[in-house]
């Protein structure tokens, strides 16, 4: 539709920098976004179509929404933690016939992109498929739609440029891979009339979020719910990838058989990546979630780590880890370990999808106590036998504890509240509080230090660095204990009932969960972890006149160092349990 031929009258420029923007259609002239108004209030329904948010009861949901959406992408740790997940991702679901090769190129587009030298960058950007915001979502749903060259209208010599670094390096991030795989497809593709074409496509479908679908109920829960349209969006490259459709008009049979090939070749090189570290004793510590989830940077005995998502795309990654460990690692694999590993990646790619509005979903989470992403209580069962004002842990921000103390809400759930409304924003807020708090009232706390545990508090750190407690081992252990406390309860209510052949062939078929010895020693190990949390506890709470904070984390690292080795057993015990 033109604006030059419309009858006069019609539609008037209010320019870039209007204040009252509502009901104007968004226009990109020369890269510049500018605002048009119409007469007639039924014209921008005809660029923007019927967008059922318009809604003034919907309003504040979805702004909300869009404000906690870009507290987590801006944040330059979230764009670095992204990337090497949808690389990882995209050499399944690009259809390169060499996607070995997708990592490097995507490093290297995203360097190209934030100095400005990428020439594909702009080539895609003519084509809409890059660095163009999408005109027709007004509350702006994801990281690609962020103009590179759009001026910032943050007030302020200091705030315009920072917020402009930080639209740079998160449109970078996302555009380097699409920019990636056009180049790719290209080099791939040399000399065939379609070449140009297939590599647009792909560059636009690897996660179109144009995409919305028709349905007016389904777009009101995506602009007020963070990520829901990226998470449908993906699931829907996931579907095409794995029926053989794929993101370009492709060969049924030779996309499937591109897919088998990069499975094959990601196995085979989690083989090599597990043989390189096979005699490294720090790498064995890590736990199996943290193998399976991170590909380890700079040798294992540094923390830090590539995240990968864990999807039907990791698949080929975890089963290549167990493999090893079973075939090459003298076998002694927990078979369980592996099977869960799995499941996981099965189950998340199914059940991952983002709950509930922003505006909603963590209030809702607090009230039936459980996190959805977790899929946990939120306040533990040891906790939830306390107080409001104790339900607390050594994680739990000072400001959580004081509003604790009035005894109207948990801390656990002010953090998780801050955190569910604010995303990374709302974390650093907390962290900076922490700091203020303890300085200024001289409260009890436990010296983290610059590097080492401190560094996990930062908002976007833990995705990129690898958990130190073991959250895996301790998973375990709680599953073995429930499992083995379930077999228990159940043989001894078939005998209480009378049934007492059921309870034999009960007992036969469950005799490993029924192993009296690894019972009591489960029971030992939890007696004994115990009475080190309690020790550990009341060591946070002196006051830190009587014990300095740097002598307290010294003496909570070393309880944490025998709760530690009292849990290196879970491993056996379960090779005992599930055989």
């Amino acid at each position: 539709i033109s604006m030059i031929n419309m009858p006069a009258g019609t539609v008037v420029n209010i320019g870039r920098n209007a204040k009252n923007k509502e009901g104007a259609v968004v226009v990109y002239e020369d890269g510049v976004k500018q605002y048009y108004r119409y007469a007639d209030p039924l014209m921008p329904f005809a660029f923007n179509g019927i967008n059922p948010v318009a809604l003034p009861a919907l309003k504040l949901g979805a702004k909300f929404a869009n404000k906690l959406r870009q507290s987590i992408v801006l944040n330059p740790l979230f764009t670095i933690s992204q990337l090497p997940q949808d690389t990882f991702s995209a050499m399944f679901s690009s259809g390169l016939k060499n996607p070995m090769m997708l990592p490097a190129e995507t490093v290297k587009e995203f360097v190209k992109t934030l100095m400005g030298t990428s020439k594909t960058h702009e080539v895609l950007k003519t084509r809409g498929a890059t660095g163009q915001k999408d005109p027709m979502d007004m509350y702006a749903q994801s990281i690609h739609d962020i103009a590179y060259n759009q001026p910032s209208t943050a007030k302020g010599v200091i705030g315009a440029s920072i917020l402009d670094k930080l639209n740079r390096f998160s449109m970078a991030g996302d555009n380097a891979l699409r920019q990636a795989i056009y180049n790719r497809t290209l080099k791939e593709m040399k000399g065939r009339p379609d070449a140009e074409a297939i590599a647009t496509q792909r560059a636009f479908e690897i996660i179109n979020f144009r995409r919305r679908g028709a349905s007016a109920s389904v777009d009101i829960i995506r602009q007020i719910t963070p990520f829901l349209g990226a998470y449908l969006q993906a699931q829907r490259v996931a579907i095409n990838t794995l029926s053989g459709r794929g993101i370009a008009p492709s060969d049924r049979k030779e996309a499937l058989a591109t897919l088998a090939a990069t499975t094959a070749q990601v196995v085979a090189l989690t083989f090599l990546y597990n043989n390189l570290l096979d005699d490294d004793e720090e790498f064995k510590k890590k736990s199996a979630r943290d193998k399976d989830t991170r590909i380890f940077v700079m040798g294992s005995k540094s923390n830090l780590t590539l995240p990968l998502r864990p999807d039907i795309f990791s698949l080929p990654f975890v089963m290549g880890n167990h493999a090893y460990r079973a075939i090459l690692d003298k076998g002694t694999e927990n078979p369980e370990v592996a099977r869960r590993a799995m499941s996981d990646a099965v189950i998340a790619s199914l059940v991952g999808m983002p709950m509930g509005p922003t505006i909603i979903k963590p209030v809702a989470e607090v009230i039936i106590d459980h996190d959805f992403f977790t899929g946990r209580p939120l306040i533990s069962q040891k906790l939830a036998g306390f107080e409001e004002e104790l339900q607390y842990t050594a994680g739990s921000s000072e400001i959580a504890k004081m509003l604790g103390h009035t005894g109207m809400i948990s801390p656990i759930a002010v953090d998780h509240l801050v955190r569910g409304f604010f995303g990374y924003t709302g974390g650093a807020a907390l962290l900076a509080s922490d700091i203020a708090l303890r300085a200024s009232l001289d409260l009890p706390y436990a010296s983290k230090g610059v590097f080492g545990k401190g560094i996990r508090d930062i908002p976007g750190v833990p995705s990129l660095y690898a958990d130190e407690k073991k959250t895996q081992v301790i998973d375990s252990f709680f599953k073995m204990n429930a499992d083995i406390d379930t077999a228990y309860r159940t043989e001894k209510r078939y005998k209480d009932l009378g049934r007492k052949e059921e309870a034999r062939e009960y007992k036969t078929s469950h005799k490993e969960l029924l192993n009296q010895g690894v019972r009591s020693t489960l029971h030992d190990m939890s007696v004994d972890i115990s009475e080190l949390r309690k020790k550990k506890d009341k060591i946070l709470e002196t006051p830190n006149e009587k014990i300095s904070p740097e002598a307290k984390r010294e003496r909570v690292d070393k309880i944490d160092e025998r709760i530690a080795r009292i849990m290196k057993r879970v491993p056996k015990l379960e090779n005992k349990v599930y055989k």
